[in-house]
């Protein structure tokens, strides 16, 4: 084999490499997955309400001593769970009551708790903050559901409403076409079996079934069989 034809086989070979790289699919594991930025943004949003709430408490726990040692931080329980449910809700109530084992209790900057006083108020802490979770999370999925039934109203107003247009259109044009047939028949001198009566009633009953073909359907309902 000379120098040209193994260059040639070289060409050859690297052509078919990269058209089967170009025909192969990318496997899901090769896409990069996209981050989702508005579920990120509600976490960072709770650590930053959580933070300032907590310097806030660190600030007023020398006025408020053993009496209210966590009330101000379940404010940052109540937003997380407002703005994003229980995941930030969660979120919030855990880092708070690190923050507030670690820096209000007597035992400054450190996570022993020796008294019982402290252990009481964060276990209180934590079972109101559950109790906001639970109820906000209710809350909110209740509001979710009003919204998707509202939408799917909407939605439903709206071919209702395409409907509606469709039959008025369709009623002009027969009222139209029924008053040709009533000026043919005024004009023109027809046998009795075809006198106006006969046609005007066959015209109507041509209406009726048209626009019940033009009908909606109605959810749970089907149509009867010809």
């Amino acid at each position: 084999m000379n120098t040209e034809e193994s260059r040639y086989i070289s060409r050859v070979n690297l052509g078919q490499i990269m058209s089967n790289d170009a025909e192969s699919p990318q496997t899901p594991a090769s896409i990069p997955k996209s981050i989702d930025w508005k579920r990120l943004s509600q976490y960072l949003e709770t650590f930053l309400v959580v933070i300032v709430i907590s310097f806030l408490q660190f600030i007023a726990n020398s006025m408020m001593e053993e009496r209210a040692r966590y009330t101000l931080m379940l404010i940052g329980t109540c937003y997380g769970t407002w703005r994003g449910g229980k995941g930030p809700g969660v979120f919030a109530l855990l880092l708070s009551g690190l923050i507030g084992a670690y820096v209000l209790t007597h035992q400054h900057f450190t996570m022993v708790i020796q008294d019982i006083v402290g252990s009481f108020s964060l276990t209180l802490y934590l079972l109101v903050g559950a109790v906001i979770i639970v109820f906000g999370e209710s809350q909110r999925k209740e509001r979710k559901r009003a919204q998707d039934n509202e939408a799917k109203l909407i939605v439903a107003l709206s071919d209702l409403a395409k409907a509606n247009e469709t039959l008025e259109h369709l009623l002009e044009v027969r009222q139209e076409e029924l008053s040709e047939i009533k000026r043919f028949v005024a004009e023109e001198e027809l046998p009795d079996s075809l006198s106006a009566k006969r046609i005007g009633d066959a015209y109507f009953q041509q209406i009726e079934e048209e626009a019940y073909l033009h009908e909606p359907p109605v959810e749970g309902t089907q149509d009867p069989k010809p």
